[in-house]
């Protein structure tokens, strides 16, 4: 960002005539295309939500208009903070089979349930691999061989719905350092908290 702060780029951001609608569609677009893709088919097709932390930039009343002494007209970049709203669609649940995948935090989940509490819940897979690499590291970062065959082989059977026989595992690995054993049970508390949503064979085949 160079000599800019945050709250300048934003500034610059809302500043421009950008519209949300250019690149988020309506909801008459989501249900122009479940339409198409339907027709002709038995069974509803089924979308895949992929959810994170998604805000958007909003100026405030006081912010916008001529700023004083200005000769271009554009929105006033006083000390103001930008507010920040949480960007969300309208998914008609009725016309797919929803999958949600996230990754672990907790308020995506509760937001998940609140707002589409039939979807199926899949905890990514990629987000999952980087907690594996984590514990490798420190595990088995003396022998990046040996780390190596552990993540691909912890991983393997998570691809093949084995989340218990990981968990077993992890319960019983002797920890390299006390780092290493945090992270080990950081693993399995993050498992353990997400195993309905790790049955990735059971995914695969819905």
């Amino acid at each position: 960002m160079g000599d800019h702060t945050m709250h300048e780029v934003v500034g610059d951001l809302c500043n421009e005539d950008f519209d949300v609608l250019e690149v988020a569609p309506s909801v008459e677009e989501v249900k122009r295309k479940i339409e198409a893709v339907e027709r002709g088919k038995k069974w509803r097709p089924i979308m895949v939500l992929a959810m994170d932390g998604a805000h958007v930039p909003t100026r405030p009343e006081e912010a916008k208009g001529k700023g004083k002494g200005r000769k271009k007209v554009r929105a006033k970049r006083a000390n103001w903070e930008g507010e920040w709203k949480e960007a969300k669609g309208l998914i008609p649940e009725d016309d797919v089979r929803l999958c949600v995948i996230a990754d672990g935090a907790r308020w995506i989940w509760k937001l998940v349930n609140k707002l589409y509490p039939r979807a199926v819940e899949v905890l990514d897979y990629y987000h999952l691999s980087e907690h594996l690499h984590e514990v490798a590291e420190l595990q088995y970062g003396h022998d990046p061989e040996r780390a190596q065959e552990w993540i691909e082989a912890t991983l393997t059977r998570l691809f093949s719905g084995e989340a218990y026989g990981v968990i077993w595992r992890l319960e019983r690995m002797k920890p390299r350092s006390a780092e290493a054993k945090r992270e080990i049970n950081s693993l399995i508390g993050y498992l353990k908290e997400n195993e309905d949503r790790v049955d990735y064979k059971f995914y695969r085949k819905g």
